[in-house]
């Protein structure tokens, strides 16, 4: 390579990662500043609500529906501390009561469909889904998973082994309580910060590159297999290995810049609530034997379901009340929302 084509390599790659870096740090800012104004005071409320003990008075009338689970009536303090709170609260609280290892598996895909409701509700409506639609579509499949794998999962064999045996749980204080969650929270609006901020910078930088066309297209047998469009790869991948704020933080840059029709959207959103943080999450109750094939299997499998389920549901609501046209639900591609 001659000096002067160097020197225009050169030029060409400070002038993409200047690019990258002012490009992609506005979307960054922009997109953190919206999912902080919906979070912070999400989570500030649903603080209040455990703090003042009323997540048990909740879990009460959950009671009936874990039975329909086939779980004893203490799992529903699991489903609403996940549900109301984060994760580690239900993991914290499954680790105190008796559960099977058949159990623990049906409770985990329940949690892990079904947690950090309304936080995760509330990013998903910046991200193009109303909060109601979210949060029926979360909970519907959420309850159907864990049903299925309720009557699937044999009673037999180390199925019913004992996975967690009921102890004395940590008390905290009121104050001590409000203290650790400042200090979890703290951390985690801090890693939503500095994640979104890199990739918007990383997302910006493999478009000046046309790198990101390509993973578009790599994925391409994957989004369609989930009946998704590939536009949204990058959004449903981010989501899958890192968690939804970070993916729906993607489909809000993204809409932003007019990459992605409604109808895109709704897909992606529901393809995230149903498997989101696949991985991570899932470590979380395989610590406490559930049987991670049957997790990460079924919420994919639910996932791809769900996505032409609703879609197909969403296009028959706006057919007949949306006045006018609608996007065809199996072409996922640019049509009114």
């Amino acid at each position: 390579m001659s000096e002067n084509e160097n020197e225009a390599w050169g030029r060409r790659a400070g002038r993409v990662l200047k690019e990258s870096l002012w490009v992609g740090g506005a979307s960054g800012l922009a997109t953190i500043r919206e999912l902080l104004v919906v979070m912070i005071p999400v989570i500030v409320v649903m603080t209040a609500i455990e703090a003042f003990g009323l997540l048990p008075k909740i879990a009460w009338l959950f009671a009936p529906a874990m039975r329909f689970l086939r779980l004893p009536g203490d799992a529903a303090l699991v489903f609403i501390s996940g549900a109301f709170v984060n994760l580690y609260s239900a993991v914290a609280v499954a680790a105190n009561i008796s559960l099977t290892v058949k159990e623990i598996t049906v409770l985990a895909l329940l949690g892990l469909i079904c947690h950090n409701l309304p936080v995760e509700c509330a990013v998903q409506k910046k991200a193009g889904t109303s909060v109601w639609a979210t949060l029926a579509i979360r909970l519907l499949t959420g309850f159907v998973g864990a049903y299925a794998a309720s009557r699937l999962i044999p009673e037999t064999g180390r199925w019913i082994r004992s996975a967690t045996v009921a102890g004395a749980a940590q008390v905290l204080t009121t104050r001590e309580l409000l203290w650790a969650r400042a200090r979890g929270n703290a951390v985690f609006l801090a890693k939503v910060v500095v994640i979104v901020l890199v990739l918007m910078i990383l997302m910006e930088f493999l478009r000046q590159t046309g790198v990101l066309r390509w993973v578009m297209i790599l994925l391409r047998p994957v989004t369609w297999l989930a009946g998704l469009s590939s536009r949204a790869a990058f959004s449903v991948v981010t989501a899958a290995t890192i968690g939804l704020a970070f993916g729906a933080g993607t489909v809000i840059a993204e809409a932003r810049r007019n990459e992605l029709s409604r109808e895109e959207q709704f897909r992606a959103n529901v393809f995230m609530g149903t498997t989101h943080s696949l991985f991570e999450d899932t470590m979380l109750f395989v610590i406490l034997h559930a049987s991670v094939l049957w997790i990460v299997v079924v919420r994919l499998a639910i996932g791809c379901v769900a996505v032409r389920l609703f879609s197909a549901a969403r296009w028959l609501y706006l057919k007949k009340f949306g006045g006018g046209s609608s996007p065809s639900p199996s072409s996922g591609g640019r049509g009114p929302g």
